[in-house]
């Protein structure tokens, strides 16, 4: 049975490389496709190629939490081992198949209000984020403030700007929880729409993933 990880000895240190979607955290999948080299499409198909390959050993690299061109001086036949062992990485239909409005946390379910059931200073905040300096942790810190709880009524709590402390679980959760509803509200459209940038990155992810599971 698949333990959905790897565990593998390298040059004497110890790696536990996620295997699915459900050891992969979200803050693993977003350090792994942060920044990495964009396809033009001027490139020649050579230029593609090399380039998706070393996309593809930056993503495994930091999947192994080392630099990121560590895995370029890997044996083939290792580099070959962990290659296959992520390639449910790279599966882009994964998200649409599974989309889905909400998510448990904690025993509660979370999900993104709708733009009129949210206050004035959750929507700035997130504003505040995606407009601010990129970094691996931006999406995690945005969808710490969107997330949103109900009462037994029905009710939205209100948002209390202390959404610190709510990322360090947005942080840690499978992906195969926080991926579909991230390309529920973002890939779909279905909320802040005004928050264009947000959309557009989360594309242009989706774009590399496709890219590379095409290659």
């Amino acid at each position: 049975m698949d333990k959905g990880y790897l565990d593998l000895e390298i040059n004497g240190k110890k790696y536990k490389l996620p295997t699915s979607w459900h050891t992969l955290t979200l803050e693993q999948y977003c350090k792994a496709f942060y920044k990495l080299p964009k396809i033009d499409d001027e490139m020649s198909d050579i230029d593609k190629f090399k380039l998706i390959r070393e996309s593809e050993s930056v993503i495994l690299s930091r999947l192994l939490g080392e630099d990121d061109d560590f895995c370029l001086d890997l044996p083939l036949n290792i580099y070959a081992l962990l290659n296959e062992s992520v390639q449910f990485i790279y599966d882009g239909d994964f998200f649409m198949k599974n989309a889905k409005a909400g998510i448990v946390i904690d025993n509660k379910r979370y999900s993104i209000p709708p733009m009129d059931k949210m206050s004035m200073r959750q929507f700035i905040d997130a504003d505040v984020v995606m407009k601010g300096e990129e970094s691996d942790m931006q999406y995690i810190e945005l969808l710490s403030i969107l997330l949103l709880t109900q009462d037994e009524k029905g009710e939205w709590i209100p948002y209390d700007g202390k959404y610190e402390k709510m990322m360090e679980k947005v942080r840690n959760l499978p992906c195969s929880e926080a991926l579909p509803l991230v390309f529920h509200f973002f890939k779909k459209g279905l909320a802040l729409k005004k928050l264009s940038k947000a959309y557009l990155k989360m594309e242009e992810v989706n774009q590399q993933l496709q890219s590379i599971e095409n290659s």
